[in-house]
């Protein structure tokens, strides 16, 4: 699942999080398949083809940077993490090299990224000249994550604040955004609690094989 021009490509992974609702332990650091949740997400990024990777860290931030270290990923440390997501954003988006021509974020929560949506994601972003936000939809219609977004957008994206994603900036672009069919709810699931983890894995293990 090689992509072409893969240095015109980054990824942002936002793993800053308190895990408040998950109670005493962080919830990026659940072991899933005997690997972290987080890793899961950098993990499927990677696979489609995305090898450089900034990993925002802010809770807890030295137990993710050493659950997550390997070859291509960068972890920044977000100052303002308690403020909300938004400015885990703009610090990921911050750090990005120059040539870097668009970033696919991805929240860290979430355990079923499909690999192959992925590299459709960014295979649409390229093939649209760099220029166009391209996101998953949902079966139901809706807006899915992760998102790949241009370089023009970069200011605006370092421009937040608080808990506010992109998700207005997407709404602003109208017919420029590209939309990717997603197979299923995997771009939906995101985890918060112990409650969800355990459905996420029940629902896992009810799979047909």
């Amino acid at each position: 699942m090689s992509l072409p021009r893969p240095a015109a490509l980054a990824a942002i992974v936002l793993a800053a999080g308190a895990s408040r609702r998950f109670g005493a332990n962080n919830k990026l650091l659940a072991q899933i398949d005997g690997l972290p949740l987080v890793s899961r997400a950098i993990e499927a990024i990677e696979a489609a083809g995305v090898s450089h990777i900034v990993i925002v860290t802010g809770h807890e931030a030295e137990r993710i940077s050493a659950a997550t270290r390997g070859p291509g990923r960068k972890h920044v440390f977000n100052p303002r993490h308690g403020e909300g997501m938004g400015t885990s954003v703009a610090a990921g988006v911050a750090v990005l090299d120059d040539d870097v021509e668009g970033v696919l974020i991805a929240q860290g929560d979430m355990p079923a990224i499909d690999v192959g949506l992925v590299a459709e994601l960014c295979r649409r972003f390229l093939e649209g000249g760099c220029d166009r936000v391209v996101h998953p939809v949902l079966p139901d219609g809706r807006q899915g994550n992760p998102v790949v977004w241009p370089r023009r957008l970069f200011a605006e994206l370092k421009a937040l604040t608080g808990d506010k994603g992109g998700k207005r900036l997407i709404e602003a672009e109208g017919l420029r955004v590209i939309g990717v069919a997603a197979p299923d709810d995997g771009p939906r699931i995101d985890i918060d609690t112990p409650d969800e983890l355990t459905a996420y894995l029940a629902s896992r293990s009810s799979e047909p094989s």
